[in-house]
């Protein structure tokens, strides 16, 4: 069986305890309502997302192979401008990706992440502030 969140649980208490991202005061939450509160800044959310299971055969045994995928959204804003949000927002995907990339197999809960998809979430102004962020889709392989 998969456990999506096991790998979900994992990949939250990687990121939450990470140091650098402690020291620079990062809020991470999953399975939350998304951020619209500068305060909650920098912001990262965690959600599972779709699993496909496939069955193959291979010279007569029947291994499964699951494809689980797994959300995470980064989040930073600005009071300046929208280039100084994107900014902000590149610098804060390093050390998450960072986390990412130190922990492919996610504890040993999943076989391996096989893919990273980065693109533009939101670019939205609420108040006087000016928020950018970007989705992070995990997809990971396992045998169950």
């Amino acid at each position: 069986m998969i456990y999506v969140n096991s790998y979900q649980h994992f990949l939250y208490t990687a990121i939450a305890s990470d140091s650098v991202l402690v020291s620079s005061a990062f809020i991470v939450q999953k399975n939350r309502d998304y951020n619209t509160d500068p305060a909650l800044i920098p912001w990262v959310g965690l959600y599972a997302d779709s699993i496909l299971i496939s069955p193959h055969t291979f010279g007569g045994a029947t291994p499964w192979i699951a494809h689980a995928k797994l959300l995470v959204y980064v989040q930073e804003c600005s009071a300046v401008n929208m280039e100084d949000a994107v900014d902000r927002l590149f610098n804060a995907l390093y050390p998450v990706l960072s986390v990412v990339n130190s922990n492919k197999s996610l504890g040993g809960y999943g076989d391996i992440i096989t893919g990273i998809t980065i693109t533009p979430y939101q670019r939205n102004i609420a108040g006087n502030s000016i928020f950018a962020a970007n989705e992070i889709e995990l997809t990971l392989e396992a045998r169950i």
